[in-house]
């Protein structure tokens, strides 16, 4: 097998632990089946995998959009493609429909789990020696497909991934095909990843989303002053009356020292 540190021997050494509130699972459950993920497929059965995920998860778009806005805010300060990571989401999951990446596991990405963390055991496909085996293994468990994403992001932002990072490889190819047979054991596994980024378009999530832009403020309405001009035969009362005001308000607002009014005065109110 290959020694050089991989997503499972990265998981090995996590400082840090995810806060969960799934149990694990027992190795052996009646009934308990999984779908295999497709990165870990032989080529052969990739077109028939796509043909069931339809069915299985019919708002595909729905699905390529959600991965795509985790996928992004993972990538945001990691140096890497998010197209790419979206790419491995849809393809190990067969378009989430494998048992590990659904509810309540959210394991998008195969990542196995040695320590004391949260796991599920599940069968898995292995190329190995120039063969396909089928294999036990514990895999780790999340709360969330964003939570999934992050801990991918971290993965991948080690060392050991360095030529698949943005400022290394010049385009989503190129940092693709650096994760084949180094990430995955599948020698195929970058040509699959770069097939489902140009079928999907999922290039796009490497752009960062567009800022909303702030409305530009608006200057304070200063609303003048209502004002009155007194008329021959006008009455503080009356005026008072009309403007729903008492005598003494009205007084008050225009600093009127008696009762009295003339013609031509102003009155604010």
């Amino acid at each position: 097998m290959n020694q050089e540190k991989t997503r499972s021997a990265k998981h090995l050494v996590k400082q840090t632990k995810k806060e969960m509130l799934i149990k694990a699972l027992p190795l052996l459950v009646l009934g308990f089946i999984i779908t295999p993920a497709v990165g870990l497929l032989e080529t052969a059965q990739v077109a028939q995998v796509e043909a069931q995920a339809a069915e299985v998860a019919p708002d595909r778009q729905a699905l390529i959009e959600q991965f795509g806005t985790s996928a992004q805010k993972a990538a945001a300060d990691k140096d890497l493609y998010a197209s790419v990571m979206v790419a491995q989401a849809l393809l190990e999951t067969g378009f989430g429909s494998s048992g590990l990446s659904q509810a309540p596991y959210y394991n998008l990405f195969g990542v196995k789990e040695y320590g004391n963390d949260p796991a599920v055991q599940m069968a898995t496909k292995e190329y190995l020696n120039g063969q396909w085996t089928t294999e036990n293994a514990s895999f780790a468990a999340y709360n969330s497909y964003e939570e999934s994403f992050a801990d991918h992001a971290d993965l991948l932002h080690t060392e050991a991934y360095k030529t698949s990072w943005k400022s290394q490889a010049a385009d989503y190819q190129t940092a693709a095909n650096a994760l084949t047979g180094h990430y995955a054991t599948d020698p195929d596994y970058g040509t699959k990843l770069i097939s489902m980024i140009e079928t999907y378009d999922l290039a796009r999530f490497d752009n960062a989303p567009a800022a909303t832009a702030p409305a530009p403020a608006q200057p304070a309405k200063v609303e003048a002053p209502a004002t009155y001009t007194v008329k021959t035969g006008d009455t503080l009362s009356q005026i008072a009356k009309e403007k729903n005001l008492s005598v003494e308000q009205l007084i008050e607002k225009n600093q009127l020292s008696d009762h009295v009014i003339f013609a031509g005065q102003t009155l604010n109110f």
